[in-house]
């Protein structure tokens, strides 16, 4: 059962618990999400906490890039960091998954090294927010995947902002 469905059955049973990911094959535990009265109100995946790692965990189901599956455990459940309505979340992630496919073929190839042009920094048009957080993982970590990695931001959002900071003439791209 997909992610989604799993969410939707036990949203519409007021469930209160945990929904327990796990890899289909090996089992491997790799995260939860916790719903009190059928509200999300915790999640983590792979190391990751918090409201974001249910689209990094909707993108992997989506996807099959890792075979997921979802088992639900009724048990008492302390508040967690955030309270989400499942419908809610429905309706963000048919948007994030859309915006995933969209700059999917825009996304550059892991092994490319990025830097920072020094003109830019001096002379440079402004930056967004986020163009401006993405400036300074890249001052640290070099590599595309790294980059990836290390950001806060979803993979659709650090997509877009490479692809503005590229506009812009802020990077230098090199190839190993």
């Amino acid at each position: 059962m997909s992610l989604i469905n799993s969410l939707t059955e036990q949203s519409t049973f007021s469930f209160t618990g945990r929904i327990n990911v796990l890899h289909s094959k090996t089992k491997q535990y790799f995260g939860s999400i916790h719903l009190i009265d059928g509200k999300i109100t915790e999640s983590s995946y792979k190391g990751q906490t918090g409201k974001d790692t249910l689209y990094t965990i909707l993108i992997e189901d989506m996807t099959d890039s890792t075979p997921l599956k979802f088992v639900v455990e009724p048990e008492l459940i302390e508040p967690g960091s955030f309270s989400y309505n499942v419908e809610e979340f429905k309706k963000d992630a048919r948007t994030y998954y859309e915006n995933f496919l969209a700059t999917k073929k825009l996304k550059p190839p892991a092994n490319l090294r990025l830097l920072v042009k020094g003109d830019f920094i001096l002379a440079g048009p402004e930056v967004t927010g986020s163009e401006f957080q993405l400036l300074k993982i890249i001052s640290d970590y070099s590599k595309v995947e790294d980059i990836y990695k290390e950001s806060d931001q979803l993979e659709y959002q650090v997509t877009n902002s490479l692809v503005s900071l590229r506009k812009k003439g802020a990077l230098r791209v090199y190839q190993p």
